[in-house]
Formats: structure tokens, sequence, C-alpha cells
């Protein structure tokens, strides 16, 4: 029995068409949602692989401020919210949360929150929090990304056990069987249960070949993608490349052979970051995770979608008036 392993084909335009139709936001409303908990990498399950922030014992998180948006970063329980103005920060709606909750920075002080607003036609979430976020995050202004590198980052769980898809064969292997009947001119053969033999002195060697063919097993393993692990609340980062934008979200898939830092998302991802490269070569905050196509397992040729924040700016305007001017209570 032979066995071999790779990291399996690209998928076929049929697999991603499929994959697609899941941009629909009725359907995507539909589903249900998980509790969402540092993205997931290709490349490797090594959990330090990729650490964008990380928790310390007294309360700080420690930041590499080599990844754009890392120190951004603000976390609400077990996920993350993004400030885009001085006490206002975006967020999941389906990960919950209530008014007074509270809002740890990197440097371990913490923020009340005071009161939010939720997107009805998105995913998004607005908080309003008592003081001032140390740094804000500048939105991405264009809503078609389609085709361009995106940097995630996530809360979401390690990579975990292999998913490995396994095809056996028959294959039919050939045997040859070699009978020498003449040798140094002499015949070799059988007659009436004896051999005999007589000069043919113009031929050297004469053989015959007999085939037999015989039926095995083969065994072909591909690897398909992997198993949602552990959930250790860690900020990690990763690439994919938008594969789709609409008036809602942002969706990419995860490809077998994409980019060498490729990343899909997993539960604890939600409420987490998609920053795109603006023309002036700066990381901008354009979308917020939200969700994936596949639950349980990070398989390549599934999406994932992120709230396409350009495309809601109308709203994101409009909430943050709202909250940053709230209306006084009637006497």
């Amino acid at each position: 029995m032979k066995t071999k392993r790779s990291t399996g084909p690209q998928p076929n335009p049929a697999t991603r068409a499929r994959a697609a139709v899941l941009l629909a936001a009725a359907l995507l409303a539909s589903l249900p949602f998980p509790s969402a908990r540092a993205v997931l990498l290709a490349r490797t399950g090594d959990p330090l692989a990729n650490v964008a922030a990380r928790p310390l014992a007294d309360g700080r998180w420690e930041t590499d401020p080599a990844i754009p948006g890392a120190g951004l970063a603000a976390y609400l329980g077990s996920f993350t919210v993004w400030p885009i103005a001085p006490s206002l920060a975006l967020g999941a709606k389906h990960v919950g949360g209530q008014p007074g909750d509270q809002v740890r920075l990197a440097d371990g002080t913490t923020l009340a929150s005071l009161d939010f607003r939720d997107d009805p036609e998105s995913d998004l979430r607005l908080w309003r929090v008592a003081g001032s976020f140390p740094h804000v995050a500048d939105l991405y202004p264009d809503a078609d990304a389609k085709g361009r590198l995106a940097l995630l980052l996530g809360r979401g769980t390690r990579r975990g056990a292999p998913v490995i898809e396994r095809v056996t064969n028959h294959v039919a292997l050939p045997t040859e069987h070699v009978t020498v009947l003449i040798v140094d001119g002499r015949t070799r053969g059988r007659a009436v249960g004896r051999y005999h033999s007589f000069p043919r002195p113009h031929l050297t060697e004469l053989r015959v070949t007999n085939t037999t063919w015989t039926v095995t097993e083969q065994v072909t393993e591909t690897v398909r993608g992997w198993q949602w692990g552990e959930i250790d609340g860690w900020l990690r980062w990763g690439l994919n490349r938008i594969d789709n934008s609409n008036l809602t979200y942002h969706a990419g898939f995860f490809d077998a052979d994409g980019l060498e830092q490729e990343a899909f998302l997993s539960t604890g991802d939600s409420g987490g970051a998609l920053f795109l490269q603006d023309t002036d070569g700066a990381w901008k905050l354009a979308g917020i995770h939200h969700q994936v196509s596949q639950f349980g397992r990070a398989l390549f040729g599934h999406a994932f979608f992120s709230t396409n924040l350009a495309a809601r700016r109308a709203w994101i305007t409009a909430a943050s008036d709202q909250l940053s001017h709230p209306t006084p209570p009637h006497p």
C-alpha cells in the first residue's frame, strides 16, 4: 500500500461559485452564530507564529508594533473592538455585550462602556465609552476592494487536527515472467515430460515474456484544511485576498495554494479587524469580522465574511453623531 499526502489542489470554479452565493445578506442573517474567540494559518500550526498581541499577567497586552493595527485593538470580554473616534469603537453585534462592560486597553487601563448603537442592515455595533482611546483607526474609503491584499487580525482558535480526505483506488500492477528458450545456440524446451535440445547456431538467445497482473489498493491522502483548535484569546495576524465585495461584506476564500501567510477565521475572530492598504500607503480599517461559511473547520475553498465599513459609512456617521450627542432625557 502506498500513501501520498499533498496540500490539495485549488478549488474548482464551481466550488467558488457555490461559496460566493453565501455573500447574500439574507442567507447569512439566517445562520446561527457561535460564540466567536486568532486567525488560523495555512502554513503552520505553531501557536507562537504571527502573534500580534498577547495578554500579560498584570492585565497589559504585549503588542508587536510591526503589525499594522495591532496597537489599536481594545478588548471587550473575549472579543475585540476598534476605536474610530476618541470615545467610539466598532465591534460585532452578534457577540453581545451591554453598557457597563469594561473595555481593556493594551496598557492595562480600562474604560467603561456607556452605550451602543446596532446597525439594522449589518452585524456592526458602535460602542461609546467613558474617557478616550489613545489611538484611533482611519477608515478605508473604498467599498469595492476586490483583489486587494487584506490583513486579518483576530482572537480565534489555534489550528487543530488536519482534515484529511482519503481516496482509495484499485490499481493493476504488472509482473513479468521471462522464460529463456535458446541459450548459446541450443534450444531448451519440453516434450513428453523431458527436456531435449538440438543445435540452433544462428540464434544466441531467445526469450519469451509472460505478464501477470496483480490488483492492489492505493490510498491517496489530501489535506483539505484543519479543525478549529484550542482557544487562547491571543491576537494573531494573517493575510488573504478579497475575492468579492458587496454593499454589506468583504469576502475571501481559504486557498490551498494561496499566500505565504494565507489565513482563515474561526470561532473567536468575530469582532476582529480587516485592514487594507490605501493609496497613501497607510493600512486602514476596512472590515469587522462577522462569519465563515463552514463551522468547526477551516477548509480550503470556504469563505470568510467581514462587514464592509465603507459600504456602511453613512450609518457609522449617523450612529456616531447620535452617540456623541445623546438626546437628554425628558423631565
